[in-house]
């Protein structure tokens, strides 16, 4: 069972524990689509303190239910008149949790490069698995560049920035910057100091 809302970021700190009951409608109980008035037989679990901090490694990176891992992470550019093209390439591992049975389409992982001299910001978004695939797994061409999948794999794809033909010249370190996204909202998990245009892990 998956439960979540949407709270006020002020308040995060006050909700401790989550309370789940029958609900009840006009002295019954709740059936179908009907709108609850109250609820019984309630019972409460404390909920475990959020996770602030930020990891400075690419390994082993917890995206629930997946655990993460990164290698050999590299950038190239082509250079082009009136723009450009980024290529950023790694290999990684992605392990699930099996014990758990969640809709992979909520879950989403953006990876972001960002130069530690505020001249470049690339971001891309990519999906854990998909339940659309077909039986044998396979997806379209385009699809794959952007689904991380179970198993050892690689990931490969291109970010097109008009203005990086000015930025080039001076691009030395980044951030590769790993955020977990569900509902839309993200949250920065992972941040490691890399070289620009070199394989590294």
């Amino acid at each position: 069972m998956n439960i979540w809302a949407n709270v006020a970021k002020n308040k995060v700190q006050d909700i401790t524990q989550l309370i789940v009951g029958e609900g009840v409608t006009e002295g019954k109980f709740t059936q179908g689509e009907a709108k609850p008035d109250a609820y019984v037989n309630a019972v409460s679990f404390f909920l475990p303190s959020e996770k602030t901090s930020v990891s400075n490694s690419i390994k082993n990176i917890d995206m629930f239910p997946y655990t993460l891992s990164l290698s050999k992470v590299g950038t190239s550019a082509l250079i082009g008149q009136t723009t450009s093209n980024v290529k950023i390439s790694f290999d990684y591992e992605l392990e699930k949790d099996s014990r758990y049975e969640v809709n992979p389409d909520e879950y989403k992982m953006v990876i972001e490069m960002e130069d530690l001299q505020g001249l470049a910001k690339l971001t891309k978004t990519l999906d854990f698995e998909k339940q659309n695939q077909g039986q044998n797994g396979n997806t379209n061409n385009n699809e794959s560049e952007t689904i991380l999948k179970v198993g050892k794999n690689k990931m490969e794809f291109t970010v097109t920035d008009t203005d990086f033909i000015y930025k080039a010249q001076s691009l030395k370190k980044y951030k590769l910057n790993i955020y977990h996204q569900f509902q839309g909202e993200k949250k920065l998990i992972a941040s490691k100091e890399l070289d620009w245009f070199v394989y590294a892990d």
